[in-house]
């Protein structure tokens, strides 16, 4: 009996061993899956930054554009009525 124990205990141990394995070996693909999604999320979210960032740059610009317009060539927008006074172009 003695000498089946040390046996038996070896082999439970390679069977857990074995197990505990696949087991850590299927959590390292999921977590890898998982990493590269948020990889992904994240090149969007940048790509996405720098569109906003050049949108605002552009809107900065149009803004610094009708700022001098108005004040360093004294232009405005024609109220309604004056548009709708204008001769037609033939």
């Amino acid at each position: 009996m003695k000498r089946l124990i040390l046996p038996a205990c070896l082999s439970l141990a390679i069977i857990v061993s074995g197990v505990a394995l696949v087991f850590a070996r299927h959590q390292t693909r999921i977590l890898f899956a998982e990493r590269q999604q948020l990889r992904t999320e994240q090149q969007q979210t940048t790509d996405e930054w720098g569109r906003l960032q050049l949108e605002l740059a552009t809107l900065g610009s149009l803004s610094e554009i009708n700022h001098r317009a108005r004040t360093e060539l004294q232009m405005q927008i024609p109220d309604q009525v004056a548009t709708l006074a204008l001769p037609a172009r033939p």
